[in-house]
């Protein structure tokens, strides 16, 4: 946007000097981009933000000048003649396409050269002046930030405008003299035959104002900006116009924006005023008003700021207020659709001010300023605890490529896309982790690297955008349980299991469960389930050897974990009472095995829980072991059991008789063997 400091100066007397005038506006949020001399005058090139169409016009940057220094803004007056009772025939296919078109009918005007004043505006903003006619519509264009246009009336089939979509096939000569096919995307203005004009971007030749036009119709209206923009993109043509309706105009300015144009129409090329037509409504809707305290302003800005104060500057900006108890009352113009919130009015006083006017104030930081939440407590509790069992810490992308999806045989239609992604590799929000460590599994192999112990804390996301945060592990190749195992051994899924396990315990939750699961993502179809109050968490297992394959991970046994972060259960479970260690010694006994190969873990431990009595302490799975000294059809099983009282030293006798009779429970239900 280009600023002419004497175009600016109609309007309002700021006193400043061109420096001071730059800093200013650059301080209430336009960056003034360059400052050129133009003749007489200086222009300044402005970065105006998408939000605020209000300031593409010089009377919207002349009041935000007003504002900042504290002056009045003068508003051209504008006096036109009565409406004669003619009507010109306008009509709107789609009211959606557009709100509201005016056609004012002027006849007998003479075209020749615009006013000296205004051709001078218009070369200090780079605007060519061509005649009186269009150069007034390029110069209200530049005032209001209205676009306008005039068509030479008498070369409009059938005297009438319809505001339509294109045709297929229908083609238009514009303006700059390239002949344009258009289709129905596009919104054009038409007289009873052909299109004449492209809506909010250019006029067309055939009823182009020329040295012998007579009478003209000057239009105003309210086109959809996203219907400009996506023509003004789709025929890779652009104007001051379309600049403007692309960002959103203000629908008050349609009629305002008219009536000063003909003003000026009638002063510079005669004429007079034979009639008007209109299609849509002129009721302009109103903002939504926003509520604001001067408390909410100055703890905001850092600063106190008197009401009076805050009251003026929202005057100032075109803003209607209304105090209360409750607060300021502020009703935004039209003009201003970013005004929202009461953050939004914060921000406009803190512009006016200027932000080298805030006093600057650093934050206070003690040793416990940053609070703490429970979530975060309880992700760097259980990284603490996941890197004391030997793993390491992890960081995927969450958006993924959907082809991963299907290779993990994951389902890849009911996922959260990517539009418009910049990668097919970051297409999708993840729905689970298991493609990404997949992938950082193979890398690290392809690398020399291949034992691994990973684990991540992330988050997944279905497939209407809905998160949740878990818990990742995977490993391969060989591992260590504890310090004491001087050689390391293959791992398999009870490390997995048991770092998730122990995780999950340490933590707080004590009541977790374990059940088979079909899962086509593990070896065999199964996998084993995690569940805590009735819920299941997520699932652990071996990966299938089709889906390691699919990766590219090769003669390589994967062993994988993903489990969701209750963070309710956590909550529940972390109001624990303390229980005083026993100062007698416990005894140990295992327990060894063989039981059908369908009955699972659980249902024994949860036996053994149960039947214990109270010298039994605690119960430990050690092993499962698969071999010829099995039986077919079934599996051993290596628990650990320990025994202690909390008031005696427990006797071989009383140990062996809550041993057998467990022992005799367990077989005679399962079925078992004692090995």
């Amino acid at each position: 946007m280009k600023l002419s400091l004497n175009w600016l100066s109609d309007y309002v007397a700021h006193g400043a000097d061109k420096e001071l005038l730059a800093h200013k506006l650059t301080m209430a949020g336009m960056e003034i981009e360059s400052v050129e001399n133009v003749g007489g005058d200086t222009v300044f090139e402005l970065e105006i933000t998408p939000n605020r169409a209000d300031c593409l016009s010089t009377i919207g940057l002349a009041r935000e000048v007003s504002a900042v220094f504290d002056k009045v803004l003068k508003e051209p007056k504008i006096s036109v003649p009565k409406i004669p009772t003619r009507k010109v025939p306008i009509s709107i296919a789609d009211s959606g396409d557009c709100s509201l078109y005016l056609g004012t009918l002027i006849e007998g005007v003479t075209v020749g050269a615009a006013p000296e004043f205004m051709e001078s505006r218009l070369k200090a903003v780079g605007i060519r002046p061509i005649s009186n006619l269009v150069d007034i519509t390029n110069f209200c264009l530049m005032e209001y930030g209205q676009p306008l246009h005039v068509f030479d009336f008498d070369k409009l089939e059938g005297g009438r405008i319809e505001v339509r979509r294109a045709r297929k096939g229908e083609k238009i000569l514009t303006l700059d003299g390239v002949e344009r096919e258009l289709d129905p995307s596009v919104l054009v203005i038409a007289d009873a035959v052909r299109p004449v004009a492209i809506a909010g971007i250019m006029g067309g030749k055939n009823t182009e104002v020329g040295p012998q036009t007579k009478n003209v119709l000057l239009e105003s209206a309210h086109f959809d900006p996203i219907l400009i923009r996506r023509a003004a993109r789709k025929l890779g043509l652009s104007s001051d116009s379309s600049y403007r309706f692309e960002r959103g105009i203000d629908p008050a300015g349609v009629a305002r924006t008219s009536d000063r144009a003909l003003q000026l129409i009638l002063e510079s090329a005669g004429g007079k005023l034979s009639g008007q037509g209109k299609a849509g409504s002129t009721a302009i809707k109103k903002s939504k008003a926003v509520t604001v305290t001067p408390e909410q302003v100055g703890s905001a800005i850092g600063m106190d700021v008197s009401p009076a104060r805050i009251k003026k500057i929202f005057k100032k900006l075109n803003f209607t207020v209304e105090e209360s108890a409750r607060g300021m009352k502020v009703c935004p113009p039209s003009a201003r659709r970013d005004i929202k919130d009461p953050v939004d009015l914060v921000e406009e006083v803190a512009r006016v001010i200027g932000y080298d006017n805030i006093p600057e104030a650093m934050p206070v930081i003690g040793e416990n300023s940053i609070p703490s939440s429970a979530p975060r407590t309880l992700r760097n509790r259980m990284r603490e605890l996941m890197l004391a069992q030997g793993f390491d810490e992890m960081v995927s992308f969450s958006l993924i490529n959907r082809d991963d999806l299907e290779r993990a045989r994951l389902n890849a239609k009911d996922v959260a896309a990517i539009i418009n992604p910049l990668s097919l590799d970051q297409e999708v929000l993840q729905p689970s982790t298991l493609p990404s460590l997949l992938n950082i599994v193979r890398t690290n192999i392809n690398r020399g690297q291949r034992d691994l112990s990973l684990f991540e804390l992330s988050k997944v996301y279905d497939g209407h955008g809905k998160e949740k945060e878990v818990l990742s592990v995977v490993m391969c190749g060989h591992t260590r349980r504890d310090w004491r195992e001087l050689k390391k051994r293959p791992a398999d899924v009870y490390d997995v299991k048991g770092a998730v396990a122990q995780t999950l315990e340490r933590c707080g939750l004590t009541e977790l469960r374990y059940a088979l699961v079909d899962a086509n993502i593990y070896q065999g179809n199964s996998g084993v389930t995690v569940a805590v109050s009735g819920r299941s968490l997520g699932s652990f297992g071996s990966i299938h050897p089709d889906i390691l394959q699919n990766f590219g991970i090769k003669n390589t046994a994967v062993y994988y974990a993903e489990v969701e972060i209750p963070y309710k259960d956590f909550v529940k479970s972390s109001r624990r009472r303390f229980s005083s260690l026993s100062q007698f010694p416990g005894v140990t006994r295992d327990v060894s095995l063989a039981v059908p190969q369908d009955v699972p873990y659980q249902d024994i431990a949860d036996m053994i829980h149960r039947e214990g009595g109270d010298l039994l302490r605690q119960v430990s799975f050690s092993e499962e072991y698969l071999g010829d000294k099995i039986p077919a059809g079934q599996r051993g099983l290596v628990f650990s059991l320990l025994y202690q009282s909390a008031d005696r030293t427990l006797t071989e006798d009383e140990v062996n008789a809550v041993h057998q009779t467990l022992l005799g429970k367990i077989t005679e239900f399962f079925s078992a063997t004692i090995r």
